[in-house]
């Protein structure tokens, strides 16, 4: 018998954003082609608290511009009753493995808040104009961890 898994959002934050306009002289900005955009993340589980964090990094960078147009942090916290059914520990320290279809659904929530969050905090900039694209969280995933192999 498979044990119950229950995820609530004890906590959402930011951690940190940092923004530098668009140059004004840059006429034509076009998602992929001259506006890039990324995101990552980074999972903390604490075995101890039964909560699992999850920390989106979006970043927009345009092509020969040195810093990024946009940096942003947040992290989510969840509380998750059985949480060593679907995060096992390794044998060394901040080592683990993730249940995939555990960590989909809570990608999913990150990548919401995120876009909803930097909405707001880019209301009137040109930025503004480019929030986080639609994406498919499993496809995601797939894709990070290709490019860690």
């Amino acid at each position: 018998m498979t044990p119950e898994i229950k995820i609530k959002i004890r906590k959402i934050g930011e951690i940190d954003f940092s923004n530098h306009e668009i140059p004004e002289e840059t006429a034509q900005i076009e998602l992929g082609k001259n506006l890039f955009f990324a995101i990552s993340f980074s999972y903390f589980p604490d075995f101890n608290e039964n909560t699992f964090s999850v920390r989106t990094h979006v970043k927009y960078s345009m092509m020969h511009q040195e810093k990024p147009v946009l940096s942003f942090l947040t992290e989510i916290v969840f509380d998750v009753i059985g949480l060593s059914e679907v995060v096992k520990s390794g044998t060394r320290k901040n080592e683990f493995e993730i249940n995939n279809k555990f960590l989909i659904p809570l990608v999913s929530v990150a990548i919401g808040t995120s876009r909803g969050m930097l909405a707001s905090k880019t209301t009137e900039k040109r930025i503004g104009d480019f929030p986080i694209p639609m994406l498919n969280p499993q496809h995601v995933l797939e894709e990070l961890n290709k490019n860690k192999n």
